[in-house]
């Protein structure tokens, strides 16, 4: 019995050599401007009565998410004569329940996302981010580190994946699309992780926890020339959407589009306007319709059914 006390202990610690880092790694994910620690988001301030939510599905940290979309809530409380605030979730699926039972008037989805969303619920795309050509078009790339032997998606069996929410585009682009084009079942990883955001799923690659891993384009390119290349990049899809509920108010729906709709990338003073905006929304929006996204239908049948 007199063993009892020293095993315990020894098991204390090694718990606590353990969940230590774990901790510190996970603060670290959170948190982010780059791959390593830094400060958090602040809460933010009690919002007024007659304030409009717009959600947020949990695709970057918080941090993140607060610096680049802030700035698009208070161009449109700017704008609008409306009071607009964010209000973040803990998943994506969280997001579309709290579009759907008013909690938020309005949301930020994926472009997976929203079909899902659509199909099941009937919420409705109004805009959708434009890239540097003007185009509502993105892509999702896969990533390996600088010096990985990896150099093509058939490399992967036996590796381990990290991926972003089981409902990202970029995690059922690679599940669906790349990996059964190439014959790698998921069976044949060695690991395959869904992480909590698209940030965590670089993060475990550059710590040397995954070998590969697969997220939005605009993630990657805020890691160009910071440890990681590209090994295969999506056809183009439709820009993830603003997204109200099927009932929904059609005064403020117009109030939003408007706003956004009326900012011209060519005119004076668009770039001071979208300077600290996310830099998915830092070209502008265009005009969205649910058949832009018939083509992602298509592509992610099997997955969804």
């Amino acid at each position: 019995m007199a063993e009892m006390p020293r095993i315990a202990g020894r098991v204390l610690l090694a718990a606590t050599a353990f969940l230590v880092p774990t901790i510190l790694i996970y603060r670290t994910v959170v948190d982010v401007s780059s791959p390593y620690p830094g400060a958090a988001a602040a809460e933010p301030a009690p919002a007024p009565a007659e304030t409009v939510f717009v959600g947020v599905i949990s695709r970057y940290p918080s941090s993140v998410i607060y610096r680049g979309y802030q700035p698009v809530m208070d161009y449109l409380s700017q704008t609008t004569g409306r009071y607009f605030a964010l209000r973040l979730s803990g998943t994506y699926e969280e997001t579309v329940q709290q579009l759907v039972r008013g909690r938020v008037a309005a949301a930020f989805l994926g472009a997976y996302l929203y079909v899902k969303a659509h199909d099941e619920h009937g919420v409705v795309s109004i805009v959708q981010p434009v890239n540097d050509d003007g185009k509502p078009r993105f892509r999702s790339v896969l990533l390996v580190r600088e010096g990985s032997d990896l150099h093509r998606p058939r490399d992967l069996r036996g590796r381990r994946l990290a991926l972003p929410p089981e409902l990202s585009y970029s995690a059922n682009w690679l599940l669906t699309r790349v990996m059964p084009a190439v014959g790698v079942d998921s069976t044949a990883l060695r690991s395959l992780r869904f992480l909590p955001n698209h940030h965590a799923a670089v993060y475990e690659l550059l710590r040397g926890n995954a070998d590969a891993a697969a997220v939005k384009d605009r993630v990657a390119q805020e890691y160009r020339g910071r440890g990681v290349r590209v090994i295969a990049t999506s056809d183009p899809i439709p820009g993830a959407p603003i997204v109200v509920a099927a009932r929904h108010d059609t005064a403020l729906v117009g109030a939003i589009t408007r706003a956004l709709l009326s900012l011209d990338r060519r005119a004076p003073g668009f770039r001071e306007i979208t300077a600290k905006w996310d830099p998915e929304f830092a070209n502008g929006f265009t005009r969205a319709s649910d058949a832009d996204y018939d083509v992602l239908r298509q592509m992610l049948a099997p997955r969804r059914r």
